[in-house]
């Protein structure tokens, strides 16, 4: 019985000297699986990143790690332009906090909303943002939904462009449909659709030049006038159809420089750093 715990104690010792010993490389490990992640990033790996994320964040030993991981898991999804996936991992972080009893942070709340706010969904993105009092962000959703104003005002303390200020270019479809009235295709000219424009010109002029044969035809011949109102008829129906297409060539002119305008400001408030869970920042 003394051999057998003599035997015991020495495979206990020889154990804890073993587990001592591999304690420095399992730690070495730790921070080569977090260095292998930050290559991965460096790459544009981002999916691959994400999963080492994943599991160095199961393996954490501190909150400290916990949050670090989390946020870079948040700002990978963010990079791939994956903000559906970013949201539902944003969410299982809140979940597992509200688990845990403990306050949802304002970094959090900013994520939530950035997520929301790339996916269209700006009511949640605005509470959230209310919630964590995010001025930036507000001012952005406020500028992406047409209240300029209030966006002005929420960057007083930012330097960011004035939301305020009209786009550079602009073109009145009114005047698109006037010009394409008188003259075929000037209207999609004036708003830059120039192939739309000789398009126009060149359908409803040969249409006009065909029914204006036909009337001559009616008026020598037939003289029932016929196939004058048939070939009137579609000649109107392109020259209409030439109208409203100025008109919408306008509108989709204004749309886009409008379109270029917001993401100038999103550039801008994307461009500060994003909402931190590690640093509480």
């Amino acid at each position: 019985m003394a051999h057998t715990g003599w035997t015991i104690r020495l495979l206990f010792r020889s154990w804890l000297i073993v587990a001592l010993s591999l304690l420095p490389l399992s730690t070495a490990f730790s921070l080569d699986e977090k260095a292998f992640a930050q290559s991965l990033e460096k790459d544009g790996d981002w999916y691959r990143a994400i999963g080492e994320w994943k599991e160095i964040r199961f393996e954490a030993n501190s909150e400290t790690s916990f949050d670090e991981a989390n946020q870079s898991i948040l700002l990978d999804y963010w990079m791939a332009k994956q903000y559906e996936l970013g949201l539902r991992e944003a969410e299982q972080i809140e979940n597992v906090s509200l688990s845990n009893k403990q306050t949802v942070s304002a970094q959090l709340q900013d994520w939530l909303g950035l997520f929301n706010y790339k996916l269209s969904r700006f009511p949640n993105a605005e509470y959230l943002w209310s919630q964590s009092n995010n001025k930036l962000y507000l001012g952005l959703l406020y500028a992406r939904t047409g209240r300029d104003g209030q966006a002005k005002k929420m960057w007083n303390d930012f330097k960011m462009p004035d939301p305020t200020a009209p786009v550079k270019e602009w073109r009145s479809p009114i005047l698109a449909s006037t010009l394409s009235f008188f003259i075929p295709g000037a209207g999609q000219m004036y708003s830059g659709h120039f192939f739309d424009g000789a398009q126009a010109l060149i359908f409803v002029s040969l249409f006009s030049l065909s029914t204006y044969g036909v009337y001559l035809y009616d008026s020598h011949f037939s003289h029932s006038y016929v196939l004058t109102s048939l070939s009137a008829g579609v000649t109107l129906l392109f020259d209409a159809a030439n109208i409203y297409g100025a008109y919408k060539t306008a509108t989709y002119f204004n749309q886009n420089k409008e379109n270029g305008k917001i993401a100038e400001l999103e550039n801008s408030a994307f461009a500060n750093p994003l909402p931190d869970l590690s640093s509480g920042k």
